[in-house]
Protein backbone atom coordinates (compact mmCIF):
# COMPACT_ATOMS: atom_id res chain seq x y z
CA UNK A 1 0.00 0.00 0.00
CA UNK A 2 1.17 3.63 -0.85
CA UNK A 3 1.52 6.11 1.77
CA UNK A 4 0.03 9.54 0.51
CA UNK A 5 2.99 11.43 2.96
CA UNK A 6 5.76 9.54 2.34
CA UNK A 7 6.17 8.35 5.75
CA UNK A 8 6.93 4.99 5.63
CA UNK A 9 9.51 3.02 2.46
CA UNK A 10 8.50 0.44 0.72
CA UNK A 11 8.47 -2.59 3.33
CA UNK A 12 6.16 -0.43 5.67
CA UNK A 13 8.93 0.76 7.84
CA UNK A 14 9.35 4.63 8.95
CA UNK A 15 11.76 6.67 6.61
CA UNK A 16 13.33 8.84 9.53
CA UNK A 17 15.80 6.47 11.55
CA UNK A 18 15.03 6.22 15.53
CA UNK A 19 14.89 8.32 18.02
CA UNK A 20 12.83 10.57 15.03
CA UNK A 21 10.96 8.17 13.23
CA UNK A 22 7.22 8.52 15.65
CA UNK A 23 6.63 11.71 14.04
CA UNK A 24 5.36 12.61 10.30
CA UNK A 25 3.58 15.07 8.78
CA UNK A 26 0.17 16.90 9.45
CA UNK A 27 -0.09 14.82 12.81
CA UNK A 28 0.34 11.73 11.50
CA UNK A 29 2.82 9.76 13.97
CA UNK A 30 4.34 5.80 14.17
CA UNK A 31 4.32 4.34 17.35
CA UNK A 32 6.34 0.75 17.90
CA UNK A 33 8.65 0.70 14.69
CA UNK A 34 11.62 1.52 16.62
CA UNK A 35 11.92 -2.09 17.28
CA UNK A 36 12.60 -2.31 20.86
CA UNK A 37 9.75 -4.41 22.15
CA UNK A 38 7.00 -2.85 24.23
CA UNK A 39 9.40 -0.74 25.85
CA UNK A 40 10.13 1.27 22.78
CA UNK A 41 6.10 1.63 22.09
CA UNK A 42 5.65 2.87 25.17
CA UNK A 43 8.19 5.22 25.12
CA UNK A 44 7.15 5.97 21.50
CA UNK A 45 3.65 6.58 23.09
CA UNK A 46 4.97 9.14 25.52
CA UNK A 47 6.70 11.02 23.28
CA UNK A 48 3.48 10.88 20.73
CA UNK A 49 1.03 11.99 24.08
CA UNK A 50 3.77 15.13 25.03
CA UNK A 51 3.96 16.41 21.32
CA UNK A 52 -0.06 15.98 21.05
CA UNK A 53 -0.44 18.15 24.31
CA UNK A 54 2.21 20.56 23.36
CA UNK A 55 0.50 21.37 20.27
CA UNK A 56 -3.13 21.50 21.99
CA UNK A 57 -1.58 24.22 24.41
CA UNK A 58 0.07 25.78 21.30
CA UNK A 59 -3.19 26.51 19.39
CA UNK A 60 -5.48 27.00 22.19
CA UNK A 61 -4.29 28.78 24.81
CA UNK A 62 -1.52 30.82 23.30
Amino acid sequence: MQNDMGMLNSDGIPKKDFPNHWKGANGLYNVGFARRGLAGIAHDANIVASDIHTNIEMTYFN
